[in-house]
């Protein structure tokens, strides 16, 4: 179970947190609905740091497209 539960990409401060849940339920249910909230949790903290990225990349763009204009200006001069 352990060994799933890290290939889930749970680090092993969420398997300690889970880990007993299974063991306590035996449909494994409450387990599986910790599991759930601690992927929908790492989902939304990964779609914060994509949009964080996006934003970023937009930026070095822009900061590319000005040093080339500064650039190319310059050697027009």
């Amino acid at each position: 179970k352990i060994a799933a539960l890290k290939q889930l990409g749970l680090s092993l401060d969420d398997i300690a947190a889970v880990i007993d849940l299974y063991f306590a339920d035996a449909t494994g249910i409450r387990g599986k609905e910790k599991v759930l909230a601690i992927l929908q949790a790492q989902l939304a903290r990964t779609n914060a740091q994509l949009a964080e990225l996006t934003v970023f990349r937009a930026d070095l763009e822009a900061g590319i497209a000005r040093m080339k204009k500064l650039i190319s200006e310059a050697r027009k001069g």
